[in-house]
């Protein structure tokens, strides 16, 4: 069986779900012994006693075996590089700074110590399932073009409980939609993915950036390689009070920097509020609620980046009108219009209304039912 994507995301075979019987995983565990491994799992460590050992036994119950996890200590001073010792398995190779370089130096230090073949990226927060690893290696070997794969992640709390979120919308999964979706926001959970080591080497994170840094790294890497999703949540991410993700004030500052940067790519010379508020159209409500000030500048501001696309080609005409037609209909129930001031203004913008309309005809029957129950607000 196969399922087709469009453009430049090649069609691919389902074959790589099958799973290998145990002789094969045997013979593969025998053969990394003399060789070097298929995967490096990177899991950068600092501070993080308390769920360590949870992220580490998730790697070591993988289905597939032919892995080293490389485990980089940056500096901890609670019981953390204790716990990474404690483990009896060849398999892990534990690096220490030898004083604490932070976040992103700590990935670039990983990315130049893999051995593997492909490099997957595990939080030492989060946990990975059983299939993660297998599955990932069969769609790089069966897709060569493409430079990374991320998966769909479940959430759990800080006790390992499942967290239940409603989401609204697919995570984006073919090459186009993940590439004009970063025009907004990273649409790839970093704890997910997995990459083919030599050209992860050669990009690299900036140090410079603080946080995002993987933000910045995969629309560069989508500039120049197809990136996929796949659709199951193969890693369950941890919502705790610690994670930098949740540091609101210091994520914007330098997602403005990595927007501005993307803007001037796609020919555009933006003021420091239109980066703000453009920063803000792919925010969820707890960050703001849009007034009819905002919602006027994002109805002009999408259109005018249609019209742009128009122009320059930067992104796949469709997978552009996707987005904007989603963040639209995001943004008018977040200002909370009813149902009627919502087509009213849509039907007002030609480039919206066609964006819009192109999307409802993309979208199967119960899932355009759907969209109009999220106007609503049902």
């Amino acid at each position: 069986m196969i399922f087709p994507l469009a453009g430049r995301s090649a069609t691919i075979s389902r074959h790589y779900w099958k799973q290998q019987p145990a002789a094969a995983k045997t013979e593969q565990r025998l053969e990394s012994a003399a060789n070097m491994p298929k995967v490096t799992v990177l899991i950068p460590v600092w501070n993080r006693e308390r769920y360590l050992a949870a992220a580490i036994d998730s790697v070591l119950a993988q289905t597939f075996e032919d892995f080293e996890l490389l485990i980089i200590d940056d500096g901890s001073t609670d019981r953390s590089l204790g716990i990474a010792r404690s483990y009896a398995d060849s398999r892990i190779r534990i690096v220490c700074n030898e004083t604490n370089l932070g976040n992103t130096a700590t990935r670039n230090r990983g990315l130049a110590l893999a051995r593997g073949q492909y490099l997957a990226l595990l939080d030492s927060d989060d946990v990975a399932m059983p299939q993660r690893l297998a599955h990932q290696v069969a769609f790089l070997e069966a897709q060569p073009s493409y430079a990374l794969i991320g998966t769909t992640k479940s959430l759990i709390d800080a006790n390992g409980r499942a967290i239940t979120k409603r989401k609204r919308w697919q995570r984006a999964q073919n090459a186009e939609d993940i590439y004009a979706q970063l025009l907004f926001r990273c649409c790839i959970s970093q704890p997910t993915v997995m990459g083919r080591t030599d050209i992860l080497q050669r990009y690299r994170y900036d140090e410079s950036l603080m946080t995002s840094q993987d933000f910045d790294l995969f629309i560069r890497l989508a500039r120049d390689y197809p990136l996929y999703n796949l659709g199951e949540p193969l890693v369950a991410v941890r919502r705790h009070d610690e994670r930098i993700s949740g540091q609101h004030e210091r994520v914007a500052h330098y997602q403005h920097r990595i927007l501005h940067d993307q803007l001037v790519h796609f020919g555009l010379t933006p003021t420091r509020q239109d980066v703000e508020r453009h920063f803000l159209i792919s925010r969820p409500r707890s960050w703001h609620k849009p007034d009819a000030s905002y919602m006027n500048w994002a109805r002009e501001w999408l259109a005018m980046l249609r019209q742009q696309n128009r122009r320059n080609g930067v992104y796949d005409p469709a997978a552009l009108d996707r987005v904007l037609a989603r963040y639209w209909l995001t943004l008018g129930r977040h200002a909370g219009w009813s149902p009627m001031c919502q087509i009213r203004m849509t039907l007002g913008s030609p480039p919206l209304r066609t964006a819009t309309g192109a999307l409802g005809r993309q979208l199967a029957g119960g899932e355009w039912s759907r969209v109009m129950r999220m106007i609503k607000g049902e």
